[in-house]
């Protein structure tokens, strides 16, 4: 059976390799200008907050070397370190009180606040930049699993991004998520893109863990993270929106969490499902293109008629582009715009 599996999926790996090929990179060209203008917005917030006099509060460094970022998100470049017992001063915050702006060497810098002396005292400060980014697991090698978003006791929505999704563009797709879903209290997960061909592995991975529970590659650091972000919130109801990949890293940790944790409080919204099973409990609300790529999954199927017997909400809605654009319907921005019009009814 494993050996059947495992020919399957390398055929439909193929497939999918020459479609991407073939689309020659349209998720990328949707996205390209935001990518370029991440550093750009920088500049020109930073230059307000450092101007006009305002108020500054010392700030020193917690850690023996705390990473200078040229803007408040882990997306942004280190410019720099400050060592644990150096003052620099500190003249503004990002929206969520979570960045702190600092004068340094004569730069606009921005470090954790939760690195810093000012990790309770950071709201004092003026907001000088309306970004809204997390800096959880700030010093991670990688930025696989990282919260973004909101303060996790905030969040009412945690979102999981799928494949080929660089970490400026997951920052993009939440407030795309913030307009949707109308609320601004969004945490997000990111699923760090390793490339196409490591995306689509991993993405395999993932749901064969949450069909047969065993992997066969190295463990999905955003499945733990989303694995421990539901269990923190115990019984509570809250909203999870997984696109793509991300909708197996979601099957995964949810068939974790299904023997000790109530699930009924759950609400799923998948666009683009991967996965091809889902622990019974969740109210699931699945909406798939007509002409997404993941219909040509072999376990697409098997994901139908587990969706009907879980008497899931299932939207087969029409595509947003041409029926050939297999790539392009599977956009998550494609499904939002099919949800503000209806065609994703829920």
């Amino acid at each position: 059976m494993k050996k059947t599996v495992f020919v399957v999926l390398i055929v439909w790996v193929l497939i999918v390799a020459l479609v991407w090929a073939a689309c020659d990179g349209d998720s990328d060209n949707g996205n390209g200008s935001h990518n370029g203008g991440g550093g750009e917005n920088s500049d020109s917030n930073g230059g307000g907050g450092n101007g006009g006099g305002k108020e500054s509060l010392p700030l020193e460094a917690l850690d023996s070397s705390v990473p200078v970022r040229d803007g408040p998100s882990l997306g942004y470049g280190e410019i720099g370190y400050i060592a644990a017992g150096t003052t620099y001063a500190a003249t503004g915050t990002n929206r969520t009180a979570e960045w702190v702006q600092i004068d340094y060497k004569n730069q606009e810098g921005w470090v954790c606040a939760a690195d810093s002396s000012l990790h309770d005292a950071a709201d004092a400060l003026p907001e000088t930049d309306g970004a809204k980014y997390s800096c959880y697991q700030s010093h991670l090698g990688s930025l696989d699993g990282v919260l973004t978003g909101v303060n996790p006791a905030k969040a009412e929505i945690l979102y999981i991004n799928g494949i080929m999704v660089t970490y400026k563009q997951h920052l993009k797709t939440l407030e795309l998520i913030e307009d949707a879903f109308k609320t601004d209290r969004v945490m997000g997960i990111y699923n760090e893109t390793g490339g196409f061909i490591t995306d689509v592995a991993q993405a395999f991975d993932d749901i064969i863990e949450g069909r047969m529970g065993q992997r066969v590659g190295p463990e999905n650091r955003a499945a733990e993270s989303l694995e421990r972000q539901i269990k923190r919130r115990g019984s509570d109801p809250l909203i999870i929106v997984a696109h793509s990949q991300g909708t197996a890293i979601l099957a995964t940790a949810l068939f974790r969490l299904e023997p000790d944790r109530d699930l009924s409080t759950l609400v799923i919204y998948t666009y683009a499902n991967a996965a091809a099973l889902y622990p019974a409990g969740p109210t699931y609300r699945h909406c798939v293109h007509q002409s997404d790529i993941v219909r040509f999954s072999p376990f697409y199927e098997r994901f139908v008629q587990d969706a009907r017997n879980q008497h899931a909400e299932f939207a087969n809605a029409p595509n947003p582009g041409s029926i050939f654009d297999f790539m392009g319907n599977h956009e998550l921005d494609g499904y939002l715009a099919s949800r503000a019009a209806g065609l994703c009814p829920f």
